[in-house]
């Protein structure tokens, strides 16, 4: 059964057949640079009114001002509470169909839990990248398999830069997931291994991030 990171690695080389391929050159390609990196995504509400000298020693993608605001505008979030406190950290979820990390779940009264997947990439100017679309919606399907209730909403972060998206799972992005979802399955089907995506889960995303959601 593919992971979340096994279906986002497939979803960008998918992407990549086609000339709106957007490369983007991650910053932090070292393991321990993501997690550094993936670390900024628990520290929001600390981080508000760090001072110039300490962001600037942190991998964060804007200058230490324009950090401080792009924090303060989630601030605005209704969910602000548990992005900064979330119901749960670093799950892992079995779903139907795929398994993998989520780095966040949060939780608000009787609305349906929302997963939070950390990106170390850069953000689009608007909406999310095409494979952590998928894998958000592949994170939002194991959540609620695991909850036995509907979950119509995903988060992604970019927390080097700041910034916060929704993903809805809308019907366009579900067919997408089970597209992806199909073209591993036809080559574990062909082969008759495992599609050799990412192996195993963790927080590193691959460096393509071909067209945005």
């Amino acid at each position: 059964m593919p992971s979340f990171s096994d279906l986002s690695a497939k979803a960008a080389c998918l992407g990549t057949l086609s000339n709106t391929r957007e490369t983007n050159e991650q910053k932090h390609s070292s393991p321990d640079d993501c997690e550094r990196t993936v670390e900024l995504a628990y520290q929001y509400q600390e981080l508000v009114d760090t001072d110039e000298q300490t962001l600037g020693a942190l991998p964060i993608e804007r200058s230490p001002e324009a950090y401080r605001a792009a924090l303060r505008g989630l601030e605005e979030r209704a969910d602000w509470a548990g992005l900064v406190a979330p119901d749960s950290r670093r799950v892992r979820l079995e779903g139907v169909n795929c398994h993998g990390l989520v780095h966040k779940i949060l939780c608000n009264g009787d609305n349906p839990p929302k997963p939070s997947i950390v990106s170390t990439e850069s953000p689009p100017e608007i909406g999310v990248w095409q494979p952590d679309a998928v894998r958000a919606v592949a994170a939002a399907k194991a959540l609620a398999h695991e909850r036995d209730r509907t979950v119509p909403w995903a988060i992604v972060e970019y927390p080097a830069a700041g910034v916060v998206r929704d993903v809805r799972l809308t019907a366009r992005r579900k067919v997408t997931y089970r597209r992806v979802l199909r073209a591993i399955q036809a080559t574990e089907t062909a082969t008759g291994k495992p599609d050799e995506g990412e192996s195993g889960e963790s927080d590193r995303q691959p460096v393509s991030r071909p067209q945005r959601e």
